[in-house]
């Protein structure tokens, strides 16, 4: 079970030792951040976003100035994701988060009911602007018991 830590490690290291200790027919599910390498350089890191609006917005979205974020963070993007998924057969993603956590706080229930009732409207596209993913897979694939299994 991943909730929030992949952003935090190296996730190539992390998946290749999660195949060495699971069993086989194993299951992982996570709930981590994410962002698609495109919105990240076409939006995220645009001059208007990170000099201008970002630093504006701080407060209003995380409800303070400093906007919690360590020195190992990196958002999970395609790259992470494929590395979770070559562990898995087959592997389901939801993805949420369009505007939530990014433009607008996650204080109002309604805002966060529409925020995913948008990002089931995208479908399969959703992985293109969402800021978060779920997912789950089992069967993990190519693991052999061991010796001393």
């Amino acid at each position: 079970f991943f909730m929030d830590i992949l952003h935090h490690v190296d996730i190539a290291r992390t998946c290749a030792a999660v195949r060495r200790v699971m069993r086989p027919g194993g299951t992982i599910v996570g709930d981590e951040l994410y962002t698609s390498r495109f919105l990240q350089r076409s939006i995220r890191e645009s001059w208007v976003v990170d000099r201008l609006l970002y630093r504006r917005m701080v407060r209003y979205v995380y409800g303070r100035d400093d906007p919690y974020i360590t020195a190992d963070e990196h958002k999970i993007d395609e790259t992470g994701l494929a590395h979770v998924a070559a562990m898995c057969r087959p592997i389901s993603y939801a993805w949420f988060n369009l505007f939530v956590g990014r433009i607008v706080p996650d204080r109002s229930d309604a805002v966060c009911k529409l925020d995913r009732t948008l990002a089931r409207a995208f479908g399969p596209l959703g992985r293109l602007v969402a800021g978060r993913v779920v997912f789950d897979g089992g069967s993990i694939a190519g693991l052999r018991p061991s010796a001393s299994s």
